[in-house]
């Protein structure tokens, strides 16, 4: 190519001016094209970019996807979270009700009556008011029962139906009772300090190997006073 004395810039300046006026049009059209093609893939590769950031950011960190689940730690077969060794044995508790056992003769007026729990080192039955008290009538110890206050004890023998006349006519009484001469069932007559009667009966006895003694005991204190 001659550029006539020319310079090589100024010919290459005509010749893209000639060229742009020839294809002016189709040029402008397709460079158009181009550009909004680029823009659109721009826009779809920054909308793609900003999904798959959100959707990572999402996740609970921490956890991942086929984790296995906390498990709580076993609970000991009671469900108080002690193990076997470090459960206590309970202690019984005393308990008393003023309800007149059925057995009770009611030939003569009852001053009180009803069921008691005592227990060795516990406190004391009152016959008087049939209610636990410190210092009382009748108290479970180690050994048996024991009477204080001038109420003596006396065991009776096999008795279909006693009454309050079995325990008026009673002439022996003693102040203890050793828990190998008494059984469930067993009757006691009672007499108290000032002269009454009343009747005794043993409807739960210590086990031989319980740790706290507990005896469950009702009866019936008569109001009629008898001299001797």
């Amino acid at each position: 190519m001659t550029t006539d004395g020319k310079r090589p810039t100024t010919v290459v300046k005509r010749a893209w001016t000639a060229l742009t006026r020839q294809r002016s049009g189709p040029a402008l059209l397709g460079l158009a094209a181009i550009g909004l093609g680029l823009m659109v893939w721009l826009v779809v590769a920054l909308v793609a970019d900003n999904s798959s950031g959100s959707t990572g950011n999402s996740r609970t960190p921490g956890i991942a996807s086929g984790s296995a689940t906390p498990t709580t730690p076993p609970e000991s077969p009671s469900g108080t979270g002690q193990s076997p060794a470090d459960s206590q044995p309970s202690t019984p508790s005393q308990a008393v009700a003023s309800a007149i056992p059925p057995f009770a003769d009611r030939s003569q007026p009852v001053a009180a009556g009803g069921t008691a729990v005592l227990v060795a080192g516990g406190d004391d039955l009152d016959l008087e008011s049939w209610g636990l008290v410190p210092s009382g009538d009748i108290a479970a110890t180690k050994t048996g029962l024991a009477a204080s206050g001038g109420t003596g004890l006396g065991l009776l023998g096999p008795v279909p139906t006693p009454s309050f006349g079995t325990c008026r006519n009673r002439q022996a009484w003693r102040a203890s009772m050793r828990w190998q001469d008494l059984d469930e069932g067993s009757y006691l007559c009672v007499r108290t300090a000032g002269d009454r009667r009343g009747l005794v009966r043993i409807d739960r006895m210590p086990e031989p190997d319980e740790s706290n003694i507990a005896v469950t005991m009702s009866g019936v204190l008569w109001t009629t006073r008898v001299g001797g």
